[in-house]
């Protein structure tokens, strides 16, 4: 059984370490804020040269699909001759090793 002054100490902690969370949060947001007034998406994809034209397929990436939606709209402004398309694997399960398999159409 705790006394009272360990369950004082353990609500203090707690609180403390609350506070230090959401302090922490709150500069990870703000900084995130910070940097996407400075550089957008479309910024840093304007940085990447030599981008080939054509149609490419992708699909099943798990590690892309929750960023897609973002992602591709800014993609498609910045560099609007190359094209991604997104498909179902056919064989396999979605991974990014089946998306690589994909491969291109032009």
């Amino acid at each position: 059984m705790l006394d009272k002054k360990q369950i004082r100490t353990f609500i203090l902690t707690l609180l403390t370490m609350s506070i230090i969370y959401l302090l922490l949060m709150f500069v990870i947001n703000v900084a995130g804020d910070f940097l996407n007034e400075i550089y957008s998406p479309q910024d840093f994809f304007l940085r990447v040269k030599n981008v080939p034209s054509g149609l490419f397929n992708y699909g099943g990436s798990t590690t892309w699909a929750p960023i897609r939606g973002d992602v591709d709209p800014d993609l498609q402004i910045v560099h609007p001759y190359f094209k991604l398309r997104y498909l179902d694997p056919v064989d396999g399960d979605p991974g990014s090793g089946t998306g690589i398999k994909m491969g291109s159409v032009s």
